[in-house]
């Protein structure tokens, strides 16, 4: 009898054993680099009003880069908005109730030990509308943040491979959203917002298996077709993907 339940007993620790090592194999990958919440940062006057959400990073050189991009915004939206209101312009605003405003708003991403933040910014100034556009930030298992060239080997044409699927991609969302055909001159703002240039390839996140490319209002279209969220396969980028990335 003894015998009889020492195999079982080894036949069940055999079971999980090779449940265990199976899951090991085949499990999707999570990334040790997770959200820990959020962060709150408001500020209004008569004139102005700031209402920003940012993420508490999981290490403390994420966390002061988030700060950092936080910092550049209010500051820009400072200088370059409020700082120009004269008064003229202060009686317009006190007179229709809408002052300026700054919204930013963020959203997390992950694939494997990588983490990406992408913040959505919007900015009213009194204009026929507001505005919109993004700031995107990458970091590896590390906290290093990278940039788009970090992603791949040196010398590969990634800028070309990258605005030939951009261009592709926004196209058919184009056409789609438009409900049409999109036109020689529609085509041509597309080609021109999908440059093969770091300045128009720069907003770009990691998820699920995939390199986003994100483009605001007025990059690749009118303002009124919003902006695009083109997603391109790493495993078809494999052969110009640094190995740490594919």
């Amino acid at each position: 009898m003894a015998v009889k339940n020492v195999v079982i007993l080894l036949v069940i620790v055999a079971i999980l054993g090779g449940a265990w090592w199976l899951t090991t194999q085949y499990s999707t990958p999570v990334s040790t680099l997770v959200p820990q919440g959020d962060h709150h940062f408001a500020e209004a006057t008569d004139l102005y009003s700031i209402d920003i959400t940012y993420p508490a990073a999981p290490s403390a050189a994420i966390q002061a880069r988030i700060e950092d991009i936080v910092s550049e915004e209010i500051t820009r939206f400072k200088s370059e908005s409020v700082g120009l209101i004269d008064d003229q312009e202060a009686a317009r605003i006190r007179a229709t109730g809408r002052p300026y405003e700054l919204i930013i708003e963020y959203k997390p991403h992950a694939y494997e030990d990588f983490v990406s933040y992408e913040f959505d910014i919007y900015l009213d100034t009194g204009g026929a509308h507001p505005n919109s556009f993004f700031r995107t930030a990458t970091f590896d298992a590390g906290g290093r943040e990278l940039l788009l060239k970090d992603l791949f080997v040196e010398g590969a044409p990634y800028l070309n491979r990258l605005s030939e699927e951009a261009y592709a991609g926004v196209t058919a969302e184009l056409a789609s959203r438009t409900g049409g055909e999109v036109t020689p001159d529609m085509a041509d703002t597309v080609r021109l917002g999908t440059a093969p240039s770091p300045e128009a390839l720069q907003f770009f996140y990691l998820d699920e298996g995939a390199l986003h490319l994100l483009f605001p209002p007025y990059q690749v279209a009118a303002y009124a077709v919003g902006s695009f969220d083109i997603a391109i396969p790493l495993n078809e980028l494999q052969d110009i993907l640094k190995p740490e990335i594919r």
